[in-house]
């Protein structure tokens, strides 16, 4: 598609490219090659970020792995807590809802029936009509601008939920929620292929978005933190302190995201002018790395065609319908199951640190094993069903046997 990366060339031959002492990724794949850098990133191409750096580092000296080292470990200490973090935000404030319920928010808005229901659906409405919008935003302007003022939008939204006073000013709310929470995942993904070489992306992103278990523990501490105050002395209901809580943190983050987070490696101010050109070009030798502010059609087209794509997305589609079931009832859930709001935080808390595990054992096997990607998925999917099966046909008096599979 038209979004941050470099065109490939179509082809099934394969050939050989020259590496330095540093261990580059081959400039082809078992399908496609990459077509030389100065071929597709030419002079006359305007808003490339990333081409003059790319330039530079063609008439220097190779990267040397001492170098390599030193930019890759600046890299993971100024780009990956912001990620993760950004993600674990956007995490808590979807998954908002499920807490609120706990104490009662579904009472206060006066929703009966399936409209607490609709209430979570619909966020998700929202976060499909804005996915494509926000990722060309991302390639067309500051990754760093569009995620920080989507942050502080979604933030304000979330803060904005205590006004809401019945089910149709909460589906409005979630529904916008949504839209600007879009941004995030594809935003973060694409980032990461800003930063990193291929054989390095896999680790780090299990990495940030191990968010969905931080978030998950997070959000189930802060709601047993919860449970244990008085109300007496709150100025305000328990379900709204959530809220406020979040949304005031998003909003501080948002600004943090706006001014600190660099929209790619050329302009990081935090390397030095000479690391900023060979980060470029490290990553530039696997296809990635320059971005492109143009939208090409011929991009779009072939990603639609693309049967790979395809695959992915109907693998991505049956894991998410489950995921958003226990994202938004999770509390819900382990309280039906015979346990107390509090007992019932502790207990999703627990569960969140497996989220954590998975990903990173995911991670490292990917990461250090070639060809390995698709059966960590398949393994994770193959668990995913036997767990599903488990709390579905255990006696709903095996209170043990359904809270482990769950």
């Amino acid at each position: 598609m038209g979004f941050p990366s470099l065109k490939r060339a179509d082809t099934c031959e394969t050939t050989t490219t020259d590496t330095s002492s540093l261990d580059y990724e081959k400039a082809t794949t078992r399908h496609r090659e990459f077509a030389p850098v100065e071929e597709v990133i030419k002079e006359e191409d305007e808003d490339n970020v990333g081409q003059a750096e790319y330039i530079k580092s063609t008439k220097q000296a190779e990267i040397t792995p001492a170098e390599n080292k030193a930019i890759v470990r600046r890299i993971d200490l100024c780009v990956l807590p912001l990620f993760l973090i950004t993600q674990t935000l956007q995490y808590l404030d979807k998954t908002a809802l499920n807490y609120a319920k706990v104490f009662g928010m579904d009472k206060a808005l006066k929703l009966t029936g399936s409209q607490f229901s609709w209430a979570a659906s619909i966020f998700y409405v929202g976060y499909l009509v804005a996915q494509e919008p926000a990722a060309y935003a991302i390639g067309r302007w500051k990754a760093n601008h569009v995620l920080g003022i989507t942050c502080v939008l979604w933030g304000v939204c979330v803060i904005s939920m205590i006004g809401c006073k019945n089910f149709a000013t909460a589906m409005v709310n979630r529904f916008f929620l949504g839209f600007f929470e879009a941004a995030v995942t594809p935003g973060l993904s694409l980032m990461t292929g800003f930063y990193y070489m291929r054989s390095e992306a896999p680790l780090r992103q299990t990495i940030w978005y191990s968010s969905v278990g931080w978030g998950g523990m997070i959000g189930s501490l802060m709601a047993a933190g919860i449970e244990k105050a008085n109300q007496n002395s709150l100025k305000v209901p328990k379900w709204e302190l959530i809220f406020i809580v979040l949304g005031a943190i998003t909003i501080a983050w948002g600004a943090v995201l706006f001014f600190f987070l660099a929209d790619g490696p050329s302009n990081a101010f935090w390397l030095r002018p000479e690391q900023r050109t060979l980060a470029v070009a490290r990553v530039a030798q696997g296809g990635v790395g320059i971005k492109s502010r143009k939208f090409k059609t011929e991009q779009m087209w072939e990603a639609l065609v693309d049967p790979k794509a395809w695959c992915l997305t109907i693998a991505m589609f049956g894991s998410s319908v489950p995921n958003g079931i226990l994202t938004n009832f999770s509390g819900t859930i382990i309280k039906d199951m015979g346990f107390n709001t509090f007992d019932a935080a502790l207990l999703d808390c627990a569960g969140r640190s497996f989220q954590i595990i998975s990903l990173m054992i995911a991670g490292l096997v990917t990461t250090y094993f070639t060809n390995t990607r698709m059966l960590m998925v398949t393994i994770g999917n193959i668990v995913c069903v036997i767990a599903t099966a488990l709390m579905s046909f255990l006696p709903t008096e095996n209170h043990w046997g359904r809270l482990i599979s769950f």
